[in-house]
């Protein structure tokens, strides 16, 4: 559930059973040597060799597949590197260390138990072409607030009362994290336009981990000051 799987149609080579036996601990490798035109059809496969990505779980599904394996040397590489681990997960312990080796920042929708499977529905529904469009600079989650709240308090201060809600997080190199409004008022509602607004967005990071506290008083006492400066710039102008 936090990999996908990967299908060789055709004569498999060397470069196959390498990342085969590279990736064994994770997820299955597989190979039909003389596939049936009608596995070709579902699978979307133009010509043999073609080499298939699978990942199937209880919100996300995706499959896809390469043909032209002799484009280049790293075709098969690149291809199992992009798609080893999905762009979309519902986190636990397993499926967090899977978006960690994506290396990229996470945007989070934090919910509850109960709406846990509207808002990923929704979620995924809404981020659909976003997925695709920004999948090699973020990763997508939802995350059950409710039984991660002790992650949650401890990593950024967020409490039960406080979902639901977005996060963008960062784990590398230096954790940090965004935290923004959720819905309007709806708890269940989720637009395509508000996951690129949280990927647009050009605010300040607030750190996690040792002497984040300190860290986070000085970017918000910035921002303060800041705003007091332009207020006052801007009256003095008036005045002028």
């Amino acid at each position: 559930k936090a990999y996908a799987s990967f299908l060789y149609l055709g004569k498999p080579d060397d470069r196959f059973v390498h990342l085969a036996q590279r990736h064994r601990d994770i997820t299955y490798f597989g190979k039909i040597e003389s596939p049936s035109e009608s596995l070709m059809i579902d699978y979307n496969c133009t010509a043999l060799p073609c080499l298939v990505s699978t990942y199937h779980a209880k919100y996300y599904s995706k499959t896809r597949s390469l043909s032209d394996l002799s484009s280049s040397q790293d075709a098969i590489s690149a291809f199992v590197n992009d798609n080893l681990s999905p762009p979309f997960q519902v986190i636990d312990t397993e499926t967090f260390k899977s978006l960690g080796k994506r290396g990229l920042p996470v945007i989070l929708v934090v919910t509850d138990t109960i709406r846990m499977p509207k808002v990923c529905g929704n979620f995924i529904k809404a981020g659909e072409k976003v997925f695709e469009e920004y999948g090699k600079e973020f990763s997508f989650a939802c995350i059950n607030g409710e039984e991660y709240h002790s992650w949650l308090y401890y990593t950024f201060g967020i409490s039960e009362e406080d979902i639901p809600l977005y996060l963008l997080y960062t784990p590398v190199p230096n954790p940090a994290y965004k935290r923004f409004e959720f819905g309007k008022g709806n708890k269940l509602k989720i637009s395509e336009q508000d996951i690129l607004d949280i990927i647009k967005d050009t605010s300040p990071w607030y750190h996690t981990g040792n002497f984040a506290m300190i860290k986070n008083w000085g970017i918000k006492a910035k921002q303060f000051f800041g705003k007091r400066f332009v207020r006052l710039y801007k009256s003095i102008k008036r005045d002028e």
